[in-house]
């Protein structure tokens, strides 16, 4: 019969968090039965201690009895630990219950008083018995003596292995809800991206449309960079973060559609530190506040216009913005700042980062939008090939 220590047995095709949970099991099996070890000396020493005080010789049989006696609960403690997993105390079914650890004592006491006095009488001697009575005699003597005892410790392991499997499925639960909260939170995100991708190719798609019947070869141009937007987009589709590398690179295309819109009065200026291309950012961050910065700066004028892009690293911390020459924030300042774009913005930071980031909208000096964003600077996790 073989046990464990959660009643489940390791099954061919297990997770790869079956050896960490073997090497758990192993090492609370150590603690286990290292805490019967000195439960057993306790009980020695006490045996060493009784006969100094009295000034007698220690009986040196006596002390090995009672070691021997407590590690033989210890190795008992396994089968314990199985009719309490197999039959657990609750409030359903414990006429069963209370059935079965009866019949586990039935089977403990005897291996418990027959150790023992095997032990006393072929090993250590400890115990004399006046007159000699025959074997099965000293057994009942034992038993009748020994039951309380016996019962104690028994009901002692039984209340160790509830408690530990309560801390197991406390741990476990907690668990459930850690992963079940990562969850939620992917599908918040996920929401959320699910947004913004329709609404920039809603836009362009609508561009590309009105130039068909002004401009074929810029259409066609448009339709071009388009499918380069959309291909970066399904490669990136399952990842809520990116290097800021990879997003400027997505934000490439986007660009140059609008520049072909506006036919080439757009200009966008970068000034991007190297320190932070590999900085992890939110996928597709910045598509919407250059395209923000495109609706409010330059398409709501007939001139050329500018947009600056800026990022550095600063004390840990990555800062990015982006700023236009436009009108600025309008009045009352609720335009821009509920918009699909720059709303979904704000809601991915505060599901990613929580607290821990700040988003800033402002007139810029001399005129114009500034989107400030702040939040950790934080690397790619290197993987390994074979992973």
């Amino acid at each position: 019969m073989s046990f464990s220590i959660n009643g489940l047995h390791k099954r061919e095709g297990a997770s790869p968090a079956a050896p960490a949970a073997g090497r758990r099991r192993l090492i609370r099996w150590g603690v286990i039965f290292g805490v019967w070890l000195v439960v057993a000396l306790l009980f020695s020493s006490q045996g060493i201690f009784y006969f100094r005080l009295r000034g007698e010789a220690i009986a040196w049989g006596d002390v090995f009895l009672r070691l021997c006696g407590i590690l033989t609960w210890a190795a008992m403690t396994p089968f314990i630990f199985w009719v309490s997993h197999r039959w657990p105390i609750a409030r359903k079914g414990w006429p069963r219950t209370l059935l079965a650890h009866g019949l586990a004592i039935l089977v403990v006491l005897p291996v418990d008083i027959g150790s023992f006095l095997l032990m006393n009488e072929f090993l250590f001697h400890a115990i004399v018995w006046n007159g000699n009575p025959p074997l099965w005699e000293k057994f009942v003597r034992l038993t009748a003596e020994s039951f309380g005892f016996s019962i104690y410790y028994y009901l002692g392991v039984v209340g160790i292995c509830h408690a530990l499997d309560y801390y197991d499925g406390m741990r476990e639960r907690e668990l459930s809800a850690s992963q079940l909260e990562a969850r939620l939170s992917e599908a918040r995100l996920q929401l959320l991206r699910t947004q913004l991708q329709p609404h920039f190719l809603f836009n362009t798609l609508h561009t590309i449309s009105a130039l068909l019947h002004e401009d074929a070869r810029a259409a066609d141009r448009m339709i071009s960079r388009l499918s380069d937007l959309l291909r970066l987009t399904l490669d990136k589709s399952e990842e809520q973060e990116v290097t800021l590398r990879e997003e400027l690179e997505f934000l490439d295309p986007y660009v140059a559609i609008e520049r072909t819109r506006f036919n080439d009065r757009l200009t966008v200026i970068e000034d991007i530190a190297p320190e932070a291309l590999d900085a992890r950012v939110p996928s597709m961050l910045l598509q919407p506040l250059v395209e923000n910065a495109v609706r409010h700066g330059i398409g709501a004028r007939s001139g050329a216009g500018r947009i600056e892009i800026r990022a550095r690293r600063d004390n840990g911390r990555l800062a990015l913005e982006v700023r236009d020459d436009g009108n600025g924030l309008p009045n009352g300042r609720q335009g821009v700042q509920t918009g699909v774009g720059l709303g979904n913005t704000r809601a991915r930071l505060r599901q990613l980062y929580g607290e821990d980031h700040r988003f800033e909208l402002a007139d810029a000096p001399g005129g114009g939008l500034k989107v400030t964003i702040e939040i950790p600077f934080r690397e790619p996790v290197p993987t390994s090939e074979g992973g």
